[in-house]
């Protein structure tokens, strides 16, 4: 299965295409690929700070910036340009995009919907539904707080939907 512990956060994702997964856990791993695109554009962004502040000051803000995932990751913490991680990742959120857009039309327009409260009943667990309808109300009311909370993160699926719209 593509979600275990100690899996490279870079990892393509062509193999979570093909497996049999709950819609629910994919659109978790999509999060996961916009937290970490998010984090590494910030550890970029803090790149112009090494002109104008000391190195132990520029990479004590680097480390606050970054979940454990990239902090550990030597490779993508001491590197000086990180546009051809960040482009990977842009490909692998577009293809997981498309992907789950295809399998289900519904879900990012209604995960995109501004909301002041999702209710705290759940119809059913992810997995057991009647049709795609329920199951993206599912879907939405597992993941929305866990989107919400990652600032950007709507911002950039919905980046994605404007220039798939835009074609």
């Amino acid at each position: 299965m593509w979600i275990e512990p100690n899996r490279d956060i870079l990892e393509e994702v062509d193999a979570l295409l093909g497996e049999d997964l709950s819609l629910s856990l994919k659109v978790t791993v999509t999060l996961i690929k916009v937290k970490v695109l998010l984090d590494i554009k910030a550890l970029r962004n803090v790149a112009i700070l090494n002109k104008r502040l000391p190195e132990e000051i520029v990479d004590c803000v680097r480390r606050q910036l970054v979940c454990r995932a990239i902090l550990v990751r030597k490779d993508i913490m001491n590197i000086l340009c990180h546009d051809p991680i960040i482009t990977k990742l842009e490909l692998h959120i577009k293809t997981l995009y498309d992907a789950f857009k295809k399998e289900s039309p519904k879900l990012w327009p209604e995960l995109l919907k501004s909301r002041t409260h999702i209710p705290h009943y759940i119809s059913a667990a992810p997995g057991y539904w009647k049709n795609d309808s329920e199951e993206v109300q599912t879907v939405v009311r597992y993941n929305y707080n866990s989107w919400a909370e990652t600032p950007g993160a709507f911002e950039v699926i919905k980046e994605l939907a404007k220039n798939v719209n835009a074609r």
